[in-house]
């Protein structure tokens, strides 16, 4: 994937979605992105959600019929659980991550455990008989790219000589970080804190770097 730095131009379209005809949502896609192409040359185009394969079910995604599936009902409840069922957090004391533009840390353990601050969230791990325990950033994606280009220039120069993705690169030299990160902590607020505490004047640092 292209980094888009400095400046881009971004076209958002404006599409209906034709209900049960995957055909037919996939040539209306293709025909949205040509016109832009020629009306408004942009470096992003960006398609309605659920535009492909149309909305709202029916059509089988190469499901059997059986096949069991996890669902959620709300963008920023359920569906980050069923991202942690989805990697393997079923059992307790499995502990598991998932970094996007949503960053979660998930523990699942045998019995709901409040968080005396209030900044950790619990709720029932989707139908496992168990709990998770849920550490959240609206800006993981975000806050990992700025590390990258501000703190591991050699290590994107070094990428580039092993044609390696950098990234790749500086996960594998986290991996040798002890737990605790030496007292390094980061508070990856790029956009404000949200979540339990929400607070538009927050901003991310990082704390105990010497």
């Amino acid at each position: 994937m292209k980094d888009l730095q400095d400046t881009c131009k971004i076209a958002v379209v404006q599409s209906r979605s034709q209900p049960f005809d995957r055909d037919a949502c996939l040539a209306g896609a293709i025909d949205a992105i040509e016109r832009v192409a020629q009306e408004h040359p942009s470096d992003l185009v960006v398609l309605p959600e659920l535009l492909i394969p149309g909305y709202p079910h029916g059509l089988t995604f190469g499901f059997v019929v059986g096949a069991p599936v996890a669902v959620d009902t709300a963008q920023l409840t359920a569906a980050p659980a069923v991202e942690a069922y989805g990697v393997g957090g079923t059992t307790d004391d499995v502990a598991t991550m998932v970094v996007g533009t949503f960053g979660g840390s998930y523990v699942v353990v045998d019995k709901p455990v409040r968080d005396p601050n209030k900044t950790i969230l619990v709720k029932g791990n989707q139908g496992m008989g168990n709990w998770q325990l849920e550490a959240f950033s609206h800006t993981a994606a975000s806050a990992f790219r700025w590390f990258r280009d501000k703190l591991c220039p050699l290590e994107v120069a070094t990428s580039k000589l092993m044609g390696v993705d950098p990234y790749s690169l500086m996960t594998e030299i986290a991996e040798h970080s002890v737990p605790g990160s030496n007292g390094v902590t980061a508070l990856t607020c790029l956009q404000g804190s949200h979540g339990r505490k929400v607070n538009d004047a927050t901003r991310g640092t990082f704390l105990g770097i010497t």
